[in-house]
């Protein structure tokens, strides 16, 4: 059975003990002689109401009498097709009016899928009852994990180990971007550098709106993300974030959390060293000459000097963004960092 759109429910009704019973999809209810099979069948009369004149809504007569009544049902089908299981549903609920916990009635359960397909069963006790019911709930949810991780997995290129351990060989990665630390274990993937662990938690505290952080070895990377790490760099990156800076003013490992703060803040948040948009040209014509030329480096400076939203979604002359450039000539680099 398949159990990841399957659902429990207690079935409340009186039933044999130590036992499991369900009803064909089609024709009148099987209890034969013999051991019980388990099948499936489609929601009883008795769940959804039965007609007034249907001639089983009286009470009288036993369990004898019902499985009488069911193997002449079995060879001459009444007008109005009735259940044994839906006769002893009623005749149980009106025994047991006036004893709401009657244990027998608690002892039973079903599961039910997407079909509708239906299984009862009816355990020892309510502590059996229950173990049973807490078992298939972790299965119903370990199928469901399976299915997302699988739809996640399917659904996107995920880079390899090799190709995301790489990216320590890109000039100015084998340190922290921000304070040079040799220990640089983390990334910025929108930023396109690497730093260390500190580092990374005060990127963390800036918001994903400025530095999304992930772990070069605990993370997954989308393609797309792997693509803009390797087209930038430390060296790339610093060469536009720290154009205005002095090398006294970085911060060393040593220097306390507080300095670091001050200095990440100032060139991620407030932009104080960013290399400004060249002169002479629309910043529009620029944008465009910077996508078709896979200028990764002079979008970038575009971006961050805050390129405003209707800039960079201005159309040719044929129509298209440059959104629509950068995926008309297959940069998946350029293109990631526009939608960012």
């Amino acid at each position: 059975m398949d159990l990841k759109l399957a659902a429990i429910r207690i079935t409340g009704r009186l039933h044999p003990l130590n036992s499991h019973r369900a009803i064909p999809a089609n024709g009148p209810a099987n209890e034969g002689g013999g051991t019980p099979t388990l099948k499936s069948y489609e929601p009883r009369r008795s769940d959804v109401g039965v007609g007034a004149n249907s001639g089983d809504a009286t009470s009288g007569g036993g369990s004898d009498d019902a499985i009488k009544e069911n193997q002449r049902q079995q060879f001459s089908p009444p007008a109005q097709p009735q259940t044994v299981a839906g006769k002893k549903k009623r005749e149980s609920r009106k025994a047991g009016a006036n004893s709401k916990h009657n244990d027998e009635e608690d002892e039973c359960f079903e599961v039910i899928n997407n079909c509708l397909m239906r299984w009862e069963f009816c355990a020892g006790s309510l502590e059996e009852r229950d173990e049973w019911i807490h078992a298939i709930g972790l299965e119903i949810e370990k199928s469901l994990g399976k299915e997302v991780a699988n739809a996640k997995t399917n659904n996107r290129a995920v880079a390899d180990r090799p190709d995301i351990a790489a990216l320590r060989s890109i000039p100015g990665n084998e340190r922290c971007a921000d304070c040079g630390n040799l220990a640089a274990e983390w990334a910025s993937i929108n930023l396109g550098i690497v730093i260390c662990i500190e580092c990374s938690g005060i990127h963390r505290n800036l918001g994903s709106h400025i530095s999304k952080v992930r772990g070069l070895e605990l993370d997954q990377w989308p393609v797309e993300h792997l693509a803009v790490m390797q087209a930038i760099g430390n060296d790339k990156a610093n060469e536009m974030w720290e154009f205005g800076v002095s090398n006294e003013r970085r911060p060393t490992p040593e220097s306390s959390r507080e300095e670091k703060e001050r200095f990440i803040d100032r060139k991620y948040v407030q932009k104080c060293f960013l290399k400004p948009i060249p002169s002479g040209e629309p910043v529009t014509s620029q944008l465009i000459s910077a996508v078709l030329a896979r200028d990764m480096m002079a979008l970038n400076v575009l971006l961050a000097n805050g390129l405003r939203s209707e800039e960079v979604n201005t159309t040719t002359k044929d129509g298209r963004t440059v959104l629509h450039l950068a995926a008309s000539i297959g940069s998946v680099e350029l293109a990631q960092l526009l939608i960012w």
